[in-house]
Parts: structure tokens; sequence; C-alpha cells
């Protein structure tokens, strides 16, 4: 081979038996052929040239954008609940929401702005108050600051208007435990009931199923405590809560 030798940049160079790899920093060369020369053994070794151009893929590794660890949603008492998360971004300008109902028509529904460039983990948090009746899909559009985009996962939500649990502490507030906890539209569902104290703490839980629409737990055993607490019920992934007052 014939070629005009080119220096290029002292680079970090490793050998196991036949193979020998090398890192250079491609954008320092200009266009046309890079030649390396590689000696072996010393001053009266072989020598090998190699010649790369443009047209070769070098393995340049471009750092991504926007690193998602993860994004889910789920019905809620208050519509469906979307969460995601990144370890990193890079020049992120922000989030658009997309919903659709028939996975294919995307419509933007919501922006979050984005952390620009960071490596800090981040969590985002978004909830569609009006979802649609029946399977609802998600997405996110990540925006870049030179508008360029990409898209993530698609989330499938199912959404059935009227027909969220509902949950309620009668009476409330509740006297000496002389009460019960009331859940309409859970038959046939198992549901966690749990009962914390302001500290998070939780006092008492039970998985319970009804058969019916209008199912009722007297809670006589709570007599023993005082002051304000929260109260949730968990079912099919939808969570309510409610603070109550026990006396």
């Amino acid at each position: 081979m014939q070629g005009r030798p080119i220096v290029i940049p002292d680079g970090e160079i490793t050998a196991e038996l036949q193979t020998i790899s090398f890192q250079v920093n491609a954008s320092s060369f200009k266009d046309g052929l890079l030649k390396v020369t590689i000696g072996l053994g010393g001053n009266d070794a072989d020598v090998v040239d190699l010649y790369f151009d443009e047209s070769l893929d070098c393995g340049i590794i471009t750092p991504l954008p926007v690193e998602l660890t993860r994004f889910e949603g789920k019905a809620t008492e208050s519509g469906i609940a979307l969460e995601w998360a990144t370890v990193s971004e890079l020049n992120n300008s922000h989030f658009e929401i997309e919903r659709s109902t028939d996975g294919e028509r995307y419509t933007s529904i919501a922006r979050q702005q984005g952390h620009g460039t960071t490596s800090t983990p981040a969590t985002y948090n978004y909830t569609d108050k009006l979802p649609k009746n029946g399977t609802n899909y998600y997405r996110l559009k990540q925006v870049d600051y030179d508008n360029t985009y990409s898209y993530t996962k698609t989330l499938a939500i199912k959404w059935q208007a009227g027909d969220a649990i509902q949950l309620a502490m009668v009476p409330n507030p509740c006297r000496n435990g002389d009460c019960k906890i009331a859940l309409t539209n859970a038959a046939d569902r198992k549901t966690l009931l749990q009962l914390k104290d302001m500290a998070g703490r939780v006092i008492y839980s039970k998985t319970v199923t009804s058969d019916s629409h209008l199912f009722e737990l007297p809670l006589n055993e709570l007599g023993k405590y005082k002051g304000l607490y929260f109260l949730s019920a968990t079912t099919d992934g939808q969570v309510i809560h409610q603070r109550i007052l026990l006396e």
C-alpha cells in the first residue's frame, strides 16, 4: 500500500494473542484515508499499515439523549396516573405525553419540562384526569433542544367510567371503633385495606373479597386508636385514599 503517513494522537493499545485494539479520536482527522502504522517487536520488527476511510464504521459512541429507566401507569380514583424515571439526561428540553384510543393515532395531552443535561436521576408524574372509556394508550415523546425527538414504549391501560371503587368510613369521625368501612363496586375483586398513621406506619391491614357491590367491614378492634389516620383501598391497580378521624 502507498500513502502519506498521518500522525495520530496517542491512544491506549491493548493486545491479546493476535488481536490488537486501540482508541483514537476520529473527529480530529480530515476527510480522506487514515493510515495507521503498527510496528511489532521493536525497530527491526515487521510493520503493518492499515488504511481507513470515512465510509467505514469506526464504532463512534454517541451518548443517549435520555436514559429512561421505567415508564408505567395505572388507573386510580383520580384518573390514569403515569410515572417515569431517568437516570441521566442530555439536552432534554421536555416530554410530551401522548394518548390514543386505537394505538395508532395519538394526540398530545400534556407537556413536562425536562432537566436539560444532568447525571442526577429524576422522576416525573402526570395524571390524565379525563381518560376515555375503554383502553387508553400512552407514550412519551422526548424532545431535545434542537427539536429532535424519540418515542418510548406504549402503555395500554383500561378505564371504566363509573366503575371505579369507592371507599368510605361510616361514620367519620369514628368513635370507640364503632364504625364500618364501606366499599362500593368491589364485587368479585380482591381489595387490600390499610390504615396508616400520620407517620406512614401501617396499623391495620386486611385483604378482603366481596361478593356484592356494597361491602361492609366492622372495625371494632380499632377502638384503641385515636387521632387522624389515612385509610386506603387497592383494587386492580386502583388506589383510593380517605382521611379519617378516630375518637
